[in-house]
């Protein structure tokens, strides 16, 4: 994803204020607090906090020119709630109550707990994997143009 996108995503991520006492339109206020808890149980809120500070850090780097003070104060006006928001009415368009609840019941296991705690390693790690596949597909891809002669 170009630093464009990067930036339009980051900036569809910010509000000053997010109705995340609302029911989304069409979900049940129940439902809704279901959902909500199980995207707490699962970390997906600190995953989206972490994953938005790890992409302004890459910022940072990029736009040298950039005061540090703005990432500072853009990185503190991010609401992670309004991802929430966002995400609830996905939740419930493919899960069921009972489904959201067995989810709710596996993730407060320790298992669960264990793979909250254990998923940004993962992640990363996945994503290192991903990095290295695809160089290693693109000097592949690069070799056998370069065989037949196309550079």
């Amino acid at each position: 994803m170009g630093t464009a996108c990067w930036a339009f995503a980051i900036l569809a991520l910010t509000a000053q204020g997010s109705p995340a006492a609302e029911a989304p339109a069409g979900v049940e206020a129940g439902r809704t607090r279901a959902v909500r808890e199980l995207i707490q149980a699962t970390g997906g809120e600190r995953l989206a906090r972490l994953t938005m500070e790890q992409m302004i850090a890459r910022f940072r780097q990029e736009r040298r020119g950039v005061p540090a003070e703005f990432w500072d104060r853009f990185l503190a006006g991010v609401d992670t709630g309004e991802l929430v928001d966002l995400i609830v009415p996905i939740y419930a368009r493919h899960f069921t109550p009972t489904e959201i609840e067995e989810l709710l019941a596996f993730y407060r296991t320790p298992l669960g707990q264990k793979l909250v705690a254990k998923q940004p390693a993962i992640a990363h790690e996945s994503t290192m994997a991903g990095y290295e596949w695809g160089r290693r597909l693109g000097e592949r891809a690069a070799a056998e143009l370069k065989a037949q002669g196309m550079d």
